[in-house]
């Protein structure tokens, strides 16, 4: 299935799921906006806002912009649209949902003061591209911000223990196709690099680590409800029910710190040249 179709179709598992373990690095882009400049942004670009989590804190944060929340799935912006309107109806009316793919938004040139993203940078096939289309619609000296993962290889055992699993029980798995995707930084530095090299100015990156918590229960809906969903779904009924039965087994056994998830993150802010 293709990543659109995906997140299409996922829309509302990855609000429940996988919204709330981005929720407070997401919003955090912010704080590293106004310490690159305390001025509030009029017009302002919320960059892949899936499910509208950075768009509805733009909102608070900013009472007086208006703002584009631009995604590439449908029924992500379905469910951002749902949520704004049940979580802040009185924001709604200064926010505008774009489907756009990233490098191609119809927007006109310097059209917003501010762009911001979270987790989505990893995702774009041409991150130069999408790089070249944030220069295009920020107004001279206009600021762009955004978060997103770097490069780390630490186990995260909960996850680990569902690959256990996967192997005891001689589950089949099927990757699919690779897609190509930018990835991954491997260093703040590198995310720096990446924008000093497109002609931003004023360029700040710095690690971060994100942290969630969770437990057996809440781990074990997540990773069969939404994160192996496809796989689990797949599985024949006997096998699938020998599946979620040792799954549960094993995360028992593990300790609360295990559940604590770390994982490294960057961000990063810079002007587009005056």
């Amino acid at each position: 299935m293709a990543m659109r179709d995906r997140y299409d179709s996922g829309a509302r598992l990855y609000a429940r799921f996988w919204a709330p373990v981005l929720h407070r690095s997401a919003e955090a882009v912010l704080d590293h906006v106004v310490a690159l400049d305390a001025d509030p942004p009029d017009r302002l670009l919320d960059l892949g806002t899936g499910t509208g989590v950075l768009a509805r804190a733009a909102a608070r944060r900013f009472p007086a912009a208006r703002i584009v929340a631009a995604d590439f799935s449908r029924g992500m912006l379905a469910v951002a649209r749902a949520l704004t309107e049940e979580e802040l109806p009185i924001a709604d009316g200064r926010l505008s949902w774009v489907e756009a793919d990233a490098a191609h938004l119809p927007l006109g040139d310097g059209a917003v003061d501010l762009v911001v993203s979270s987790f989505v940078l990893q995702l774009v096939p041409d991150r130069a591209a999408v790089y070249r289309e944030v220069t295009r619609v920020l107004r001279p000296g206009g600021r762009f911000a955004f978060v997103t993962w770097q490069v780390d290889k630490t186990p995260f055992e909960p996850s680990e223990t569902f690959e256990d699993v996967l192997e005891e029980l001689d589950v089949p798995v099927d990757e699919g196709p690779e897609e190509k995707v930018a990835g991954d930084f491997t260093s703040p530095r590198a995310a720096a690099n990446s924008l000093r090299r497109s002609g931003f100015r004023a360029v700040r990156a710095e690690a971060a680590t994100l942290e969630y918590t969770f437990d057996p229960d809440s781990y074990y809906e997540y990773k069969l409800r939404y994160d192996d969903r496809g796989l689990v779904d797949g599985l024949r009924a006997s096998l699938r029910r020998r599946l979620e039965s040792r799954f549960r087994e094993k995360l028992a056994a593990l300790l609360p710190d295990d559940f604590v998830l770390r994982a490294s993150i960057v961000y990063a802010t810079a002007r587009r040249p005056a």
